[in-house]
């Protein structure tokens, strides 16, 4: 098991869902099973089912070696927004918005991909999601262009393995650790300087 369970607080409930899984499950089939294995042993927690959602997502990328991967990422230029997960690439971030249940949340994804798509014209936003009828939904908005900032709308459990096919195109992007942005370069003059 990765030792980032701990380091970003996950524990124990991602332990718990990642508890008998093969370390070579990944993907759908991995956030399936953890997931299963969450409700099995706490039930469903409101305010920690997304959580756990996001971990196994995270463990998924992690065993795909889909890294490095950032957790709640706030984005220079871009204030009073938390990412759920952040992939960075200097020109085509990606960005992924866990949702178990989407009801009216989708409108919050929808505005976070359009924020970052204004700092990095090449960013791409997905939001994932158990829910396959409200998954559905979304995606014919997505088609329509009714949700701009969005790019898909992936149903993790859905038919045909969308997550899996998502996985599979992240897996041909080189992501790499953010650097530190100095938002101002130049000469300065104050009045200190004189």
């Amino acid at each position: 098991m990765s030792n980032w369970h701990s380091r970003l607080g996950f524990l124990p409930y991602v332990e718990s869902a990642l508890g008998g899984i093969p370390i070579d499950m990944a993907g759908s089939k991995l956030v399936l099973a953890g997931y299963r294995n969450y409700i099995a042993a706490h039930g469903s927690n409101r305010s920690v089912n997304g959580r756990v959602f996001e971990g196994l997502v995270l463990e998924s990328l992690y065993r795909e070696g889909i890294l490095p991967a950032y957790y709640q990422a706030s984005v220079e230029f871009i204030p009073s927004v938390n990412y759920d997960i952040l992939l960075y690439h200097p020109k085509t971030p990606v960005v992924l918005s866990c949702k178990t249940s989407l009801r009216e949340r989708w409108k919050q994804a929808d505005l976070e991909g359009l924020a970052i798509k204004q700092v990095y014209r090449g960013a791409r936003s997905f939001l994932l999601t158990m829910n396959e009828k409200e998954g559905n939904s979304i995606q014919r908005k997505v088609s329509d262009s009714q949700a701009v900032g969005l790019d898909e709308c992936v149903v993790v459990q859905g038919k045909g393995d969308q997550f899996d096919q998502l996985l599979e195109k992240l897996k041909l992007t080189q992501f790499v650790e953010a650097n530190a942005v100095i938002p101002v370069r130049g000469r300065v003059v104050n009045a200190a300087s004189s």
